[in-house]
């Protein structure tokens, strides 16, 4: 029962630092051999999602739609400190374990990176995201 209570407190305060550290997810989920959808999540808020069937798109395209969504929405929303409750701790977690499940890739942007249409960094992140 301690060891069971230990372990629920850590993950609890991972939760919370998770939360705290208010970070631009981006996430695909791979459905089947030819749908993915991807999520764009600030802090524990889903800002978009959106089903993609790739065989209708190269990657060439879809790395474009995902830089332009990036660009779009997390450029929208601005970083501001947020309040951890409860409810916020529950939305955390959901996203976490989430994108932890094996059909799903994600990484995390950069607030600096959100503001630059052209930029070598943010290429590179989105590539690493498409190696599903």
């Amino acid at each position: 029962m301690l060891i069971a209570s230990v372990t629920y407190l850590t993950n609890n305060r991972k939760t919370i630092k998770f939360s705290e550290e208010n970070k631009n997810i981006v996430i695909i989920e791979s459905l089947n051999e030819n749908l993915i959808k991807l999520f764009l999540i600030k802090k524990s808020n889903v800002l978009f999602s959106q089903t993609y069937n790739i065989k209708d798109i190269n990657v060439k395209q879809l790395n474009e739609i995902i830089k332009i969504s990036i660009i779009h929405y997390f450029k929208a929303i601005t970083s501001s400190p947020i309040e951890v409750n409860n409810d916020e701790i529950d939305k955390t977690q959901i996203i976490h374990s989430y994108f932890q499940s094996s059909s799903c890739n994600y990484i995390t942007i950069p607030e600096n990176l959100v503001n630059l249409e052209r930029n070598s960094e943010l290429d590179a992140l989105i590539n690493k995201l498409l190696i599903i």
